[in-house]
C-alpha cells in the first residue's frame, strides 16, 4: 500500500511537471501553443505567455524586428537579434526533448515490480536541473537582446509599443 502512494505521488508530481510543458502545444484545439501563441511559424513568432519566458523573448524580438526601420536598427543588431531568436528556439526545443526522454525513463522506473525511489527522485531532479539551465539560457537570451539596443532605440521601442497599444 505505501509503496503505491508513493508511486502514486511521484506519478502526480512528474504529470503536473510535464503538463507545463505539454499543455496547449500546436496541435491542440483551441489553445494559445506551447511557443506562446497562434502567430507565425507555430506561435514561434507571437509571444504571450510562453514557456519559460519563451513567449515573452519571442513576442519582444518579433516587435523589434517588424519595426526595425522606425528604431533605425544596423544590419549587425538585426542579425544579432534573428540569431538570438534561433538560439532560443534551439533550446527550447531541447527543453522539450530533454523532457519527454526524462519523463520516457521515469515511467520505465515506475513499471517494475520493485520501484527504486532514489533512481525516480535523481531523474526528477534532473528533468528540473534541465529546465533550469534552458530557462537561465533563454533570461541571459533576453538580457543580450535588450542590450543590443541603444538607450535611444530603446525610448523609441517603448512609445512604438505606447502608439500601438493605444491604436488597439
Amino acid at each position: 500500500m505505501n509503496k503505491k502512494l508513493i508511486g502514486l505521488m511521484v506519478i502526480g508530481a512528474v504529470i503536473s511537471v510535464a503538463a507545463l510543458g505539454y499543455a496547449n502545444h500546436p496541435g491542440s484545439e483551441g489553445g494559445r501553443g506551447f511557443y506562446g501563441g497562434k502567430g507565425r511559424c507555430g506561435g514561434f513568432e507571437k509571444g504571450g505567455r510562453g514557456h519559460h519566458g519563451f513567449g515573452q523573448f519571442m513576442q519582444k524580438a518579433h516587435f523589434i524586428l517588424e519595426n526595425k526601420e522606425e528604431l533605425g536598427l544596423t544590419e549587425e543588431q538585426v542579425n544579432t537579434i534573428k540569431d538570438l531568436k534561433i538560439r532560443v528556439k534551439k533550446d527550447l526545443i531541447n527543453l522539450r526533448a530533454e523532457t519527454q526522454l526524462n519523463m520516457v525513463d521515469i515511467q520505465s522506473q515506475l513499471k517494475t515490480d520493485d520501484v527504486n525511489v532514489q533512481a525516480v527522485n535523481a531523474l526528477v531532479d534532473q528533468g528540473f536541473a534541465n529546465t533550469s539551465t534552458r530557462v537561465k539560457s533563454i533570461i541571459d537570451s533576453y538580457a543580450k537582446l535588450k542590450s543590443t539596443l541603444t538607450p535611444e532605440q530603446k525610448a523609441k521601442l517603448k512609445e512604438i509599443f505606447k502608439g500601438k497599444k493605444e491604436r488597439s
